[in-house]
């Protein structure tokens, strides 16, 4: 939603200007991000204010000089990243963690329940997590034939989880094989898509399933848009999921959990997990919203980054 307001006269560190203020929101399915954008007569943004990470970011127009003065430095990684309350080893087999969320001051924060993540809110107001996976039900068959709407929703094709495009159909064909067994395909996508992505890297901003077909490089939304892709082309639901997993290791600190994006499958009615960029879902995975695999879908997870931090965990083996 966009909303034209009136001119004002701006205050960009000492240099006054008069800018049109543009009020924006944008809508995925985890929330809302809004966006003040002050733009002149040539519509050139000189100053944006945007709610993220559980904090206010501005973004401001200025000289060369002051660009390039001495400042201060934004962590932006401490707001990216949360702390695990302990090391949780051993994740690929346990049955289940237990976790416990506290929301920051003045935020109320919506986590989903889903077929492998239970939550409801304790009395104190901190938010009660429990993840387990559940397994995929045998004798399920494909393509889906059934009457639910999420599901049929998704097998639908759009722009980044391109399930109709030649490449995609053909890399799906390729890795299910002759199977029929739902259950069976969604793990040898989950296998193949790990395999084919040789770059695991960060260099592609975010790119669709065909665009992943050929460059066969990326990070963990390029192999979620390629798998949920290659699930629809043999007519298995699938919706990329947004949330954060745990990690021993990240970028020099130890035990902490970081925004990652994976997939869920319809499969014998339960929407199971699948993490091609992991090469395995466990119960280190908590989501915070899942959708079609578009950019929009990821503003509901900046927006609860920042907004909570885990301070309990308990496995259950």
């Amino acid at each position: 939603d966009v909303k034209i307001g009136p001119k004002v006269k701006l205050d960009l560190l000492g240099r006054e200007v008069i800018c049109t203020r543009v009020d924006v929101v944008l809508k995925g399915p985890g929330g809302n991000m809004k966006m003040t954008t002050y733009v002149n007569d040539e519509h050139d943004s000189l100053k944006v204010v945007t709610e993220i990470l559980g904090m206010s970011l501005e973004i401001i127009s200025c000289t060369k000089e002051v660009a390039l003065s001495p400042n201060d430095v934004v962590d932006f990684f401490d707001k990216v990243v949360l702390a695990s309350p302990k090391p949780l080893p051993g994740l690929d087999k346990a049955k289940s963690v237990t976790y416990r969320l506290k929301p920051t001051a003045g935020k109320q924060v919506s986590i989903p329940a889903t077929d492998d993540q239970t939550v409801r809110t304790a009395d104190d107001g901190t938010i009660v997590l429990t993840v387990r996976p559940v397994a995929a039900p045998a004798g399920a068959t494909m393509p889906y034939r059934g009457s639910d709407k999420t599901a049929l929703a998704s097998l639908k094709a759009n722009q980044f989880v391109n399930s109709k495009d030649e490449r995609v159909v053909a890399l799906a064909r390729k890795a299910v094989g002759q199977t029929t067994d739902a259950a069976t395909a969604v793990r040898k996508i989950e296998s193949f898509v790990s395999k084919y992505i040789r770059k695991k890297n960060l260099s592609v901003g975010y790119g669709s399933a065909s665009e992943v077909a050929v460059s066969k490089a990326g990070d963990c939304t390029e192999h979620a848009v390629l798998a949920a892709a290659m699930c629809r082309a043999v007519g298995i639901p699938a919706q990329v999921v947004t949330g954060v997993v745990y990690v021993e290791q990240f970028a020099g600190r130890k035990n902490v959990f970081g925004p990652h994006a994976w997939v869920r499958a319809y499969v014998g009615g339960k929407w199971i997990g699948m993490d091609a960029a992991l090469g395995r879902f466990d119960a280190g995975h908590i989501a915070l919203a899942f959708g079609d695999g578009e950019p929009k879908d990821f503003f509901g997870l900046a927006n609860k980054l920042g907004w909570f931090q885990i301070t309990e965990a308990t496995i259950e083996k």
